[in-house]
């Protein structure tokens, strides 16, 4: 079996250009495209599911980061202890509201 080769806007731009003319694309080469085009979306579909599982790890392990602020700004109030400014820049950067 040949390594895949994806579908090119040339190629996609082509076969309009046919269709626009109204004219038919051989049947071999509208086959060709349609197996090829129907491979890139199922490649698409999978990198974009990755992309989002990604997505929300990263928003998961924000939050976190958030929550251990959170916890790390209610301690120094509850110890009395001045809130120190790179903490408060520190914040600001994650966007927490102290």
């Amino acid at each position: 079996m040949s390594a895949h080769v994806p579908v090119t806007a040339e190629e996609l731009a082509e076969a309009a250009r046919v269709e626009w003319m109204g004219e038919i694309l051989p049947a071999a080469r509208a086959v060709d495209l349609m197996h090829r085009l129907a491979h890139d979306l199922a490649a698409e579909r999978e990198t974009s599911k990755r992309l989002a599982d990604r997505d929300l790890d990263l928003g998961r392990e924000l939050e976190a980061l958030r929550a251990a602020v959170r916890a790390h700004e209610a301690d120094a109030r509850a110890s009395g202890h001045a809130t120190p400014p790179r903490d408060l820049a520190l914040w600001a950067a994650a966007k927490v509201t102290p």
